[in-house]
């Protein structure tokens, strides 16, 4: 992969966050706990093939490998990567960890049936060039579950992002997965704006 400067500068930003102790947890959002006892474990009773984007440390990817899904973790900072390959190996779970781009990662699994998903997850990351690959990567019948800040996130909240380009427009979520079927969608504006979908592509 042939990193610009700006992709240096961006990686180096994160690696030092994760250096740091920043998103080390490794308690998976409660949200996602509710989504597959309601929904995703119902509809994949023996797991899939599943993509946890931006996966940082692994907190989402690590639980969902204990529940029998074969996940892949994708992040493009190196520290969260190696972090997120140590806290695999304690939980005794199988993870593949891919450190590039999330373009590059869709881009291939949409290249073949094989390296398609039946679930493609995304948590506190916006890239908005994204939406349509990840709906090219996913399987017929594939879940996508995206959850991240929203423009009310600038007036509730004095945490980061606080760029409105990483911040998602009321009701964003629902135009980016027309068409499919939306199992679950919540948008907030107590304390944190936040949006949440998912959604079961055709």
């Amino acid at each position: 992969m042939q990193l610009d400067s700006t992709d240096i500068d961006r990686r180096a930003h994160w690696n030092e966050r994760y250096r740091a102790g920043e998103h080390t947890a490794l308690d998976p959002d409660p949200l996602l706990l509710h989504l597959h006892e309601e929904f995703i474990g119902p509809l994949f009773p023996e797991g899939g093939r599943g993509l946890d984007l931006a996966g940082g440390a692994g907190r989402h990817a690590i639980w969902l490998a204990k529940q029998g899904w074969r996940m892949t973790l994708a992040d493009f900072s190196d520290e969260a990567t190696r972090i997120a390959v140590l806290h695999a190996k304690e939980a005794g779970v199988p993870l593949e960890v891919l450190n590039e781009t999330g373009m590059e990662t869709l881009t291939r699994a949409a290249a073949s049936p094989e390296n398609s998903y039946d679930f493609i997850m995304v948590v506190q990351y916006l890239d908005r060039a994204l939406f349509p690959a990840i709906r090219k990567a996913l399987r017929p019948g594939g879940l996508v579950f995206y959850k991240t800040h929203t423009l009310d996130h600038l007036t509730l909240s004095q945490s980061r992002p606080r760029d409105p380009n990483f911040l998602l427009e009321r009701q964003e979520l629902l135009r980016h997965f027309a068409g499919g079927r939306v199992l679950y969608y919540n948008e907030t504006v107590t304390r944190r704006g936040t949006q949440a979908i998912l959604a079961q592509m055709p």
